[in-house]
């Protein structure tokens, strides 16, 4: 179960304020949610290995499509800025 204490550490870790007065709501209802994903979690272990096949893409098959950095020489020379080998955009927060 998620406390108070424990929305207030996530919100300091995301810079993050979240006033006082909704603590509890906000506990309560992540508790929920977790609940929920572990219910979801438990019925995707349980389920026969024939429906794992609609849980794939079907766009393509699931494997790495190009060596890792192939394009990477080929994107940066498209940014407007780069620096040490990414690219670089402004800072919005």
């Amino acid at each position: 179960m998620i406390r108070p204490e424990d929305i207030q550490h996530m919100a300091h870790l995301a810079r993050l304020e979240v006033p006082a007065d909704t603590e509890t709501s906000l506990a309560r209802e992540m508790t929920e949610i977790l609940e929920h994903v572990s219910r979801v979690q438990e019925l995707v272990q349980h389920a026969p290995k024939e429906d794992s096949a609609a849980h794939r893409n079907v766009f393509r098959e699931d494997t790495t499509p190009h060596e890792s950095g192939m394009y990477t020489d080929e994107l940066l020379q498209n940014a407007p800025t780069t620096r040490d080998g990414s690219v670089v955009v402004p800072k919005i927060l």
